[in-house]
């Protein structure tokens, strides 16, 4: 994200010396409420998602910036 995304990502990234973060979001609607919808299709393609990047991972040489 260019700019601040209201979550912990920011922090950790920023932290000290910084560190790798990513977010990740499933789109949904009245967040924070307790009608909150998502579509499950959604949802598995964002399990699916994260499933590829986690085996895409080959050590922790990729979390260098270059």
């Amino acid at each position: 994200m260019p700019r601040a995304t209201g979550t912990d990502a920011n922090v950790m990234q920023l932290s000290r010396g910084g560190v790798a973060a990513a977010l990740v979001s499933v789109p949904l609607r009245y967040m924070h409420s307790p009608v909150e919808v998502l579509s499950l299709a959604d949802l598995e393609y964002t399990i699916a998602l994260l499933s590829a990047v986690i085996y895409k991972i080959d050590n922790s040489e990729m979390f260098i910036p270059t």
